[in-house]
Parts: C-alpha cells; structure tokens; sequence
C-alpha cells in the first residue's frame, strides 16, 4: 500500500498537536485546557523552528506520523524568524496559567539536558532529527522507517555525512536501537523536587551510508 509523503503545511499544525498529544503523556501535567494548548503550540514551534525538512506521512488524507528534521548544510534562518516569535508568544502567555508554569519548566529543564548531553559532540555531526513521531494505532505498519528513508535522501542530497537526535524513557528507544543508531550519551533528570522516578535522556548518532 502506498505511503504518501508531503510536505508540512501551517493548515497541519492542530492536526500534528494532537498526534503529538496522542503518543506521549503530556495532557498529563496540565489542569487547564487552554495552557495545554499554549503548551503544545510553544513545543511544536520550538522544533520548526530548527527544521529545515518537515514532512507528514498520511493515510486516507489523515497525517498519521510526521518528522522535522535538519541539514546543517543548508540555512534554517527562515524558519527560525518564522517560528521563533510564535514559540515566544505562547511561552509568555503560559506564565499565566499555574500548569503552564509547569510546561514552561519542562521546556526548560529538557533544554538544559539536551544541551548538556550534546555539549562535546555538536561539532562531529551536519544534521539533526528535531521531532518524530507515528501514531500508536499504526505503528508496525513501516511509517516510521518510511518517514526516517525520506529524511535520510535529503541529508544524502545536501551532503550531509551525519545527525544526531535527543529522545527519552517517553519514546520507543528501542526503535532507534533497531534501527541502528549508536548511543552516544545519556542523562537523567527529576523535573520537580521529591520525584521517586528520574527520566533518562539519551544522544543518539547516525552515520550516513551512501
């Protein structure tokens, strides 16, 4: 069955919030509907703003997975100008909201520990895979490997020779594992004072293959 690929569009981005909703547990930290929103606007455009591929897959005209990514052999500049402000402006309405403090934490504290886990490799790698996710329902059925080979023709276009990417105890690490990306690094954090369980956070790098 065909798989077909395109390229995102601003008419996709509720669409992608709530698949993004649908794969990990963010709805989970948030009392207010609207801060969940504001949320999931100000991390969505986070990553667009540092992806110069953005692509869904769909099925029946439904996007059902999507990946941004990033060849650092071509300029993000206009997407960065174009998502930056966006992401700015519902960060700064979620300082009104008491969950949103919340998402605003958990944005900041995940930047910290990509920063620190990336801190002696940024310069080994031309690429990076910002955001992936499929939808739980039709994982299994090659959407992600599809979306990944997509990405991967057009690092292979630019030159680029390799990426990395940041995931968690949240993703299907072991999808990346199958996959064969080598670990580079990894990291745990407690978002918040007296939590019994500490997320892991994991580098990951892939070598281009010609």
């Amino acid at each position: 069955m065909d798989k077909p690929y395109r390229k995102i569009n601003r008419n996709d981005y509720e669409e992608i919030m709530n698949l993004i909703l649908e794969t990990w547990s963010i709805g989970e930290d948030f009392s207010n509907s609207k801060a969940l929103n504001l949320y999931l606007k100000a991390f969505l455009f986070d990553y667009l703003a540092w992806s110069n591929y953005q692509i869904a897959v769909t099925n029946n005209n439904k996007i059902v997975g999507f990946l941004l990514g990033r060849s650092d052999k071509k300029s993000c500049m206009r997407q960065w100008l174009s998502f930056t402000p966006r992401s700015l402006a519902a960060k700064l309405r979620l300082f009104f909201y008491p969950s949103g403090k919340t998402g605003l934490r958990i944005l900041r504290i995940t930047n910290r520990v990509n920063r620190k886990l990336i801190m002696h490799h940024a310069k080994d790698y031309q690429g990076e895979l910002c955001l992936f996710a499929v939808k739980p329902k039709v994982k299994g059925n090659g959407y992600g490997v599809g979306l990944l080979s997509e990405f991967h023709e057009f690092l292979k276009k630019t030159k680029a020779k390799s990426y990395f990417l940041y995931t968690d105890t949240d993703c299907n690490v072991g999808f990346y594992e199958h996959q064969g990306y080598q670990l580079i690094s990894l990291d745990t954090v407690r978002f918040f004072p007296g939590e019994k369980d500490q997320a892991k956070y994991f580098l990951f790098c892939k070598e281009m293959t010609q």
